[in-house]
């Protein structure tokens, strides 16, 4: 598992580590992370990832190793040992939702299967369907299809990333090199590919399933306290699943108890009970409280009338989210 830079929803991501339908005490976890801002959040997990699998190791930021490197120790790690029969590789971007999918992919009974994820609503996605000359990104005439799942199968395609099942005898015949990711100028996973290519080995990518998704990453912004309280328009999913109270939906679609403890005042579900927790640390972190009745107090296209010592929405940048 590889966190290689800031990552929204990072410790669902390890929670999900968890819950993949595998016997844990037949997995060994590598765990490689490249920064210090999720050491605290490895930290919270990491007491349960040692009781849930049967080795781990952290790779941390200490060690300051490339992506690529980080990669060739892991898979060095696979080369080494026996009774690696699988390794499967996972990045902190990657949401898999189905706890079949290590299992799926064994079944799949290929060198190299990936499972097809892709970010909600977009095209953007962990394969390509074709190379240009100069070996970069070329659109496939299927790729769309494959993405939105309109045709369904196991295909063989010219690059994968960020999550793929290597069978282990593979990396012990195959790919007798020590330097598989880092060795070329090129980003790790199209190094990898190509080395594949090279060789013969056909990378295979599963659209045959539900396997889950992948998160938007570039407007993550770690200033706040709690970024993933802005993760709204980039990652709309995760954060509903991680902000909204469950019975939202149905009390908005009028299916649940709409109560009134008084007159004009309706209570409903709404934040979840982490969601409340990080708004109220996220407005204490910032600090710069409001008096009275000025410009940055606006509400509502007006002005506050009374007194009061208060933070907005719009002090702590969270006005756009909140509407």
């Amino acid at each position: 598992m590889f966190v290689e830079q800031a990552t929204p929803f990072l410790p669902c991501f390890l929670q999900r580590l968890l819950l993949l339908d595998y016997p844990p005490d037949r997995i060994t976890l590598f765990l490689q992370n490249s920064g210090v801002y999720h050491e605290p959040h490895i930290a919270d997990s990491w007491p349960q990832l040692q009781d849930h699998f049967s080795a781990v190791k952290l790779v941390g930021p200490e060690e300051a190793l490339t992506p690529g490197e980080a990669r060739d120790m892991a898979m060095d790690s696979c080369q080494q040992d026996l009774r690696c029969e699988f390794y499967f590789s996972l990045d902190a971007d990657t949401v898999v939702t189905n706890p079949q999918t290590l299992r799926t992919l064994i079944e799949e009974n290929r060198k190299v299967s990936a499972p097809m994820l892709s970010r909600h609503g977009k095209l953007w996605s962990n394969f390509w369907g074709a190379l240009s000359p100069d070996e970069y990104y070329a659109r496939s005439e299927d790729y769309v299809e494959l993405v939105q799942g309109r045709r369904v199968g196991a295909w063989n395609v010219p690059y994968i990333s960020q999550a793929y099942v290597i069978h282990g005898e593979t990396p012990r015949t195959e790919l007798l090199q020590r330097e598989v990711f880092s060795g070329s100028d090129t980003d790790p996973d199209m190094a990898f590919c190509k080395t594949l290519r090279d060789q013969g080995i056909f990378l295979h990518l599963s659209n045959q399933h539900e396997f889950g998704l992948l998160l938007a990453t570039s407007q993550y912004d770690t200033d706040h306290l709690h970024p993933d309280l802005w993760q709204i328009f980039d990652n709309p999913l995760d954060w509903k699943e991680q902000c909204i109270q469950e019975n939202y939906r149905q009390a908005l679609e009028g299916e649940g108890p709409m109560e009134q403890p008084c007159p004009d005042v309706y209570w409903f579900p709404l934040l979840s009970e982490q969601m409340c927790d990080e708004l109220v640390e996220e407005m204490e972190h910032c600090g710069q409280w409001s008096g009275g009745r000025h410009e940055d107090s606006r509400l509502a296209g007006g002005y506050e009338n009374v007194p009061t010592v208060d933070i907005h929405m719009k002090q702590v940048g969270y006005e756009d989210q909140w509407s």
